[in-house]
């Protein structure tokens, strides 16, 4: 199996998928027009009249109306309604924000992040593409954006482009990082990942991403890089699971089972013993002769322990019914 197949468990993100087939709308600047209101004018003048009991809200709307020119206050109300998980309402207000001042960064992110929320990636890359002048995050967004919809070539263009503008920022270096370990470059892809490192020794983001990196080629540098994240049961499940997704099962085995000789519960290497059971026909069970007790203790364990952890995600679901190997993900940085 290749590095591209295993985007999903890498750890975005953002956790970012592809979205095919997303219905298109237009990406214009909304302008109110006159005759009847739609449907969602009609909305939104609802949502505000039930703001009317939030002070802060009436504020906001009283700026509005008295200075139209006051563009603190409409994004102050666009991301009110984000926060209420109300991304179309958040968008009008973002919409109507860029119609008077097309060149603000802050409102065309916060339009393209409600366009994502709203599982419409198509249209969130054309807002940001259509930006009067293309700036760092713009640019940064976009390739996000590029890389959910598996358009890696373009993905690339724009990170490079974001790092010719900040060639210093962390986050940046991570993302094209994120984005040539999904087209399987690994070695440039670790290149990208240890300069964001030396820029930020302490992103967790881009050292769980070197450790992908590397599981391939330097299975025990990555283990380092993975132990100082979790541990030693978690940074032996990492490592499995990447050898899994590059067919490595022998090697995947040796990993799990010394994540189990640690005796600390782990579900997800349970998972994945019996994820490389079904792939290579081997047991699903380990003798560990010099802790004769540890699975007895681990299973017990077991129904009182959970690993916690920012966001678990598959390393990439393998073909077929199969189920995806599982890892302590770590995402990549959206700024």
């Amino acid at each position: 199996m290749s590095w591209p197949s295993q985007a999903v468990g890498i750890g975005l993100t953002l956790a970012l998928a592809a979205l095919p087939g997303c219905a298109r709308r237009s990406t214009q600047a909304w302008r109110p027009a006159g005759g009847a209101p739609s449907a969602l004018n009609r909305q939104v003048r609802n949502a505000v009249d039930a703001g009317d009991g939030d002070l802060q809200v009436r504020e906001w709307q009283r700026r509005m109306a008295t200075q139209p020119e006051n563009l603190d206050a409409r994004l102050q109300l666009a991301r009110h309604f984000e926060s209420r998980q109300m991304p179309d309402l958040a968008l009008e207000h973002y919409r109507l924000a860029l119609s008077r001042f097309p060149d603000d960064v802050a409102a065309r992110l916060g339009a393209a992040r409600s366009l994502r929320q709203m599982s419409l990636a198509v249209e969130a890359a054309e807002l940001l593409a259509a930006a009067p002048a293309k700036k760092s995050p713009i640019l940064s967004t976009l390739g996000i954006v590029q890389d959910e919809l598996g358009r890696l070539s373009d993905g690339e263009q724009s990170h490079r482009a974001a790092l010719a503008l900040e060639p210093e920022n962390d986050s940046f270096h991570n993302n094209l990082g994120y984005n040539l370990m999904l087209q399987g470059r690994t070695t440039d892809a670790a290149s990208e990942f240890r300069r964001a490192l030396a820029l930020q020794p302490k992103s967790e983001v881009a050292r769980g991403n070197l450790a992908h990196a590397l599981a391939g080629e330097n299975p025990k540098e990555a283990l380092l890089h993975w132990e100082s994240l979790g541990g030693p049961a978690t940074a032996h499940n990492n490592l499995a699971a990447a050898l899994i997704e590059l067919g490595k099962y022998a090697e995947a085995r040796q990993e799990l089972k010394a994540a189990f000789a640690t005796g600390a519960p782990l579900p997800e290497a349970m998972h994945n013993l019996k994820l490389v059971s079904e792939l290579d026909g081997g047991p699903a069970s380990f003798e560990l002769s010099s802790k004769p007790h540890a699975l007895k203790r681990w299973g017990r364990a077991f129904r009182h322990w959970w690993v916690r952890h920012e966001d678990e995600t598959g390393a990439a679901a393998a073909s077929g019914r199969r189920s995806s190997t599982r890892t302590v993900a770590v995402r990549r940085a959206d700024r």
